[in-house]
């Protein structure tokens, strides 16, 4: 003999087939609703499962405008975290614009300083020494030193 119909088998019938008792299975059926109408809160769990299958079974797509799909698409679009661009995560790891920019300024500045002074580090200072005291005259001093000593000798040699 069958055991007869209890609240957590109940609860499981309702759970995978709804409240329609046309879709619980045929063996269960007359013992579930013979469960639902004796015991409340079978009966209870019954109306809510009913409210719910009619909320589902409603055809809410169908009611939706364009203007309403597409303001939902918006809400959406809004509460999505977008992954930011590569630049956008370098600029957040350097701590924003407000440390990320003195930053790059003084490099550069740092850049064109190195640019600048790159003719006087090919050679060592006593080279340097020896070639101002050798007989070179300003021009040939000139090709050795770098872009900041070339336009201090050009400004030198303009008659004033």
């Amino acid at each position: 003999m069958k055991p007869a119909m209890h609240l957590e088998r109940f609860t499981e019938l309702i759970d995978a087939y709804g409240a329609e008792p046309r879709r619980w299975p045929a063996a269960e059926r007359s013992a579930a609703l013979a469960f639902a109408s004796a015991d409340a809160a079978a009966a209870a769990l019954l109306r809510n499962a009913a409210a719910l299958d009619a909320l589902l079974d409603a055809d809410v797509a169908a009611a939706a405008t364009a203007e309403a799909s597409r303001a939902v698409r918006l809400a959406v679009a809004a509460t999505v975290d977008r992954p930011a661009s590569r630049w956008q995560e370098l600029l957040a790891l350097l701590g924003g614009w407000r440390i990320a920019l003195p930053a790059m300024a003084m490099a550069l500045v740092a850049g064109i300083n190195i640019g600048a002074t790159a003719g006087t580090v090919m050679f060592s200072t006593d080279e340097m020494a020896s070639a101002a005291t050798d007989d070179m005259t300003g021009d040939d001093l000139r090709y050795r030193q770098g872009f900041a000593e070339r336009l201090l000798l050009d400004l030198q040699q303009v008659p004033q």
